[in-house]
């Protein structure tokens, strides 16, 4: 383990990162905020389909790769690393739900009046 942790220790301290915590957190919300954002999508939701949740996943890693450059490029810190997994899953969600709004219905979707039960009336 002191072979492995020491390498990446002067990795670290060459990349002038200050705390490893706060690098765990902006690489992982990269990862664990959209991989949520694709469960709650899945969980809440009837109509999420898999291509729109790969198009509201990879639209949002691409703007949470684009928002650390954005942020030291202005100088004014608008989201904390702690908040990018929950930034990642926001918008991987809400990017999802949309996309699955404009794809065409599932085959299920289409038969759902035929299915739908309905209320029986008592013949006393």
């Amino acid at each position: 383990m002191g072979i492995t942790i020491t390498p990446l220790s002067v990795i670290i301290y060459k990349a002038g990162l200050t705390s490893i915590i706060d690098a765990s957190n902006l690489y992982l919300g990269f990862i664990g905020g959209p991989l949520f954002g694709i469960f709650l999508l899945g969980v809440l939701t009837r109509r999420t389909k898999a291509l729109p949740m790969v198009i509201g996943t990879v639209c949002s890693v691409g703007l949470m790769i684009l928002l650390p450059t954005w942020q030291t490029s202005t100088e004014v810190v608008v989201f904390h690393p702690y908040l990018f997994s929950l930034l990642g899953c926001l918008l991987t969600m809400v990017l999802g739900y949309l996309a699955s709004l404009i794809s065409p219905e599932l085959p299920y979707e289409s038969i759902k009046f035929f299915t739908t039960a309905k209320k029986r009336t008592s013949r006393v």
